[in-house]
């Protein structure tokens, strides 16, 4: 909900979905993410221009957003998180999730710019990763941020983790199960989301509103 109404949001705990063997990756892709965790859409003129979606899972906020966009991503366009534990703006974290230009190899640049109570965090520890979705039809834009980066939203919650340790008698790599403290992230909070593009050099909002 947005920020100054009495219905806060929650952010579900879910696990990375289907086949993850070959490694888990912040890639701009929706393809891990359990398709029954809950979204937020953006909708302009009755139609829906992006689904927000937001996760905890092992000690990180994970975000992604599939925005639609007739027009081709430019450095500018974007999506802008407000999260707070009440419902006054000035106490609140904000998340902007944006790109910066294109690699070597004409592929998209994500990048983050996060603040605490308007003071900007820097922190290498931030994944971000962005796909333009076929045809300049709009864009995928995902990202990690580690709990330890937002201490106000976070407590030390007991969790099950399964770990492969390695037998000194057989040699062989044997799964354990077990518990352990893990920073997870207070929920339900108050926020707030939009939706940034470009348009004639200047920066228009298209935030959520409920329906």
């Amino acid at each position: 909900s947005s920020l100054g109404e009495k219905q806060p949001i929650t952010i579900p705990y879910s696990n990375w979905y289907g086949n993850v063997t070959r490694g888990i990756g912040i890639d701009g892709e929706d393809t891990e993410w359990n398709p029954n965790v809950p979204g937020v859409s953006i909708v302009d003129k009755g139609e829906v221009i992006g689904d927000v979606r937001m996760r905890r899972d092992d000690g990180n906020l994970n975000i992604i957003a599939i925005v639609s966009d007739p027009k081709p991503f430019e450095e500018g366009d974007g999506v802008e998180i407000t999260l707070s534990m009440t419902a006054d703006p000035s106490k609140a974290v904000s998340i902007l999730l944006s790109s910066a230009g294109k690699d070597s190899k004409n592929k998209r640049i994500g990048k983050l710019d996060l603040s605490r109570n308007g003071v900007p965090v820097e922190s290498k520890k931030v994944k971000v990763g962005v796909t333009e979705r076929w045809l300049d039809l709009g864009y995928r834009i995902e990202a990690a941020i580690p709990l330890e980066l937002i201490p106000e939203f976070t407590a030390q919650s007991e969790q099950n983790v399964r770990s492969e340790v390695k037998n000194e008698k057989t040699g062989k790599d044997e799964l354990k199960a077990g518990k352990e403290k893990v920073a997870d992230l207070i929920s339900p909070l108050y926020g707030n989301i939009r939706i940034i593009r470009m348009k004639d050099g200047k920066a228009v909002s298209y935030p959520y509103a409920p329906q």
